[in-house]
């Protein structure tokens, strides 16, 4: 078998991002949480991250018949670099909310490491992997007494977190720009001003992707702001706190408004948001009727925002399809999965009701089960079930969340002073983890 120059740079660039990038990634994380074992615990996450980079584009090639959204992105990714190369700079990306979002990053990524399938495979699943870390530090920003190895296990090591943003793809980019709006949220329910400045990367990234989940991730923040407080209470902790809010009520509004544009609402009434879920489920069962063990018909998929409608969306996005409904390899895996997530879920009832009793308390636990429940009732219209596997990975971490909390509260530890730090992974105030 003849490999091509451009796979083997791919596989240098992934190696690149293993042997050297990782390391700092996880020494970091490590340090910060004044815990060497975290290191390794990292390492042997962002492997597998990188692992799920060529599993990934294998399938679309021998599972796929090589038809998949990353290929497209893959190869506009490649003219537009040869594009800038010329100094051609008019971006011919179409429609640039979602697809054309991507497409240019695709690009922008290409232009740097050249055109090569695997290296840009590589990239875009660090480059999630760096979403999964956000999210871990969000967790242990907001919750130092919890579980926090647990969540960096289920976090860095559940296969569809792994496999499915490991392309470029919307799924991808939508992981780390969620890991920064939550990171960025963390730190402002503790009342860290930092956070905004990771909020609003995080948002202005899934903005232009899918606005409808930056608008759900600032309502989850938002929501529970007024519940957070700072662990080190000072004479301008009050202006802050206001400048937070003020600066979520305005993001919102703002967000809001690029919803109603993007999906041609004249607001955001329930009556235009059940609209817009009967268009998503007729438009993903059309697809779904020709592949085998999807939904039959597009009516079969759940419209309803009534709460009693919940068990069934619960059902639709997280049981569904059990290993006797499966057919083909990546369904027969993602029905293992769900087994895993559902006996999770019952083996953590108690973890539950610690959170349900901490909402108060620990105001990211609120945020967390927000993103969750509204997520479940929103993409339970997805009439296809190889979307929702993809799509859930944005609903994921947060799901975690609320399996990883003490049954009983925890005393927490603090870590060894470190300098404050401005970058991706910052050093926590000393109190502020365990």
């Amino acid at each position: 078998m003849t490999v091509s120059v451009n796979a083997m740079w791919g596989g240098v660039i992934g190696l690149l991002l293993l042997l050297f990038v990782s390391p700092l990634v996880a020494s970091r994380v490590a340090r910060t949480d004044a815990d060497p074992t975290m290191f390794r615990l990292v390492m042997w996450g962002a492997a597998v991250k990188l692992a799920a980079a060529p599993a990934y584009l294998l399938v679309i090639k021998y599972f796929y018949g090589g038809v998949a959204d990353a290929v497209g992105y893959f190869g506009y990714g490649g003219r537009l670099a040869r594009q800038l190369d010329q100094g051609d700079f008019h971006l011919r990306a179409g429609r640039f909310i979602g697809d054309g979002a991507t497409r240019i990053a695709t690009g922008m990524v290409e232009a740097v490491i050249g055109h090569t399938e695997l290296g840009t495979f590589f990239v875009f699943s660090f480059l999630a992997f760096l979403g999964l870390v956000c999210f871990y530090r969000a967790f242990r920003v907001s919750l130092p007494e919890a579980h926090s190895r647990r969540y960096a296990r289920l976090l860095f090591f559940l296969p569809s977190l792994a496999f499915w943003t490991a392309a470029p793809s919307k799924d991808s980019l939508t992981l780390l720009a969620l890991g920064l709006a939550a990171l960025g949220g963390s730190y402002l329910l503790v009342r860290q001003m930092r956070g905004l400045v990771f909020l609003a990367m995080g948002l202005g990234l899934v903005g232009i992707i899918r606005p409808h989940l930056a608008l759900l991730a600032i309502l989850a923040v938002g929501v529970a702001y007024p519940l957070g407080r700072s662990r080190q209470a000072s004479a301008v902790t009050p202006i802050s706190s206001l400048i937070g809010a003020f600066v979520l009520l305005v993001g919102g509004l703002l967000l809001a408004g690029v919803v109603v544009h993007s999906f041609h609402l004249h607001s955001l009434s329930l009556h235009s948001v059940h609209k817009v879920l009967q268009t998503n489920a007729k438009n993903t069962g059309t697809a779904a009727r020709s592949q085998i063990g999807q939904f039959n018909s597009s009516e079969q998929a759940s419209t309803s925002l009534s709460p009693t409608a919940f068990p069934r969306d619960f059902y639709d996005v997280l049981i569904r399809p059990l290993p006797i409904h499966a057919h083909g390899f990546t369904q027969l895996g993602q029905s293992a999965e769900n087994l895993f997530i559902l006996g999770l879920i019952l083996t953590s009832l108690p973890r539950l009701a610690a959170a349900g009793r901490s909402l108060i308390r620990q105001p990211y636990l609120l945020s967390a089960l927000l993103f969750t429940v509204v997520w479940i009732v929103l993409f339970a219209s997805i009439g296809n079930l190889g979307i929702v596997a993809r799509e859930r990975t944005e609903m994921l971490p947060w799901l975690l969340v609320l399996v990883c909390v003490p049954r009983r509260p925890r005393v927490a530890h603090a870590p060894a002073p470190l300098s404050a730090s401005t970058g991706l992974i910052p050093s926590l105030p000393p109190g502020a983890a365990s």
